[in-house]
């Protein structure tokens, strides 16, 4: 079945609403997930997370241009693709909880359900601000030190393909 153009421009909004947020989360929480990471893919993660906020800026504005006035929609598609991007994780979160073997040991299943489930609630929660008429991804961007941070350090030249701990205190300092 073929979509309309008003629904395929307002799921690809609404989808990478959902991209930037979980990265934004990841961002917010870089301590707490990326203490251990490998340089080279922390680098990535970095990088590809700041970008995920520039994808949803340009569907957003995307979606505004075409339908300037059309509010509820937006929102209406914002929570499409929230149930979406949640029953597809499910499925894909239940798949490798089963290859890893979790289901042999129920309290590591648990564990690991709620740690999946309490991300998507994050993540739901984060969305409570894309519903409002003054919404823009962009302003989740100057929320986020480690954004920021970020693209001053790439804008000074700086090398990103082995961004490590010290790296990232220092570009926190230096954006405080």
């Amino acid at each position: 079945m073929e979509k309309s153009k008003k629904f395929t421009i307002g799921f690809t909004a609404g989808y990478e609403t959902f991209t930037f947020l979980g990265g934004m989360i990841i961002l917010d929480g870089y301590d707490e997930y990326m203490a251990d990471a490998d340089p080279t893919i922390r680098a990535l993660w970095v990088w590809h997370q700041v970008e995920e906020v520039e994808h949803g800026a340009v569907a957003f504005d995307f979606y505004k241009t075409f339908y300037p006035d059309d509010e509820w929609y937006r929102r209406f598609m914002v929570g499409g693709a929230f149930m979406h991007l949640s029953v597809e994780s499910a499925k894909a979160y239940h798949h490798m909880m089963n290859l890893e073997g979790y289901y042999r040991e129920p309290r590591k299943a648990l564990n690991a359900w709620k740690v999946g489930l309490a991300f998507l609630l994050d993540t739901g929660r984060a969305a409570m601000p894309v519903m409002s008429k003054k919404y823009h991804p962009r302003d989740f961007l100057e929320q986020n030190p480690l954004a920021n941070a970020w693209r001053k350090f790439y804008a000074m030249g700086n090398d990103l393909h082995a961004l490590n701990t010290l790296d990232v205190e220092s570009m926190l300092a230096a954006n405080s």
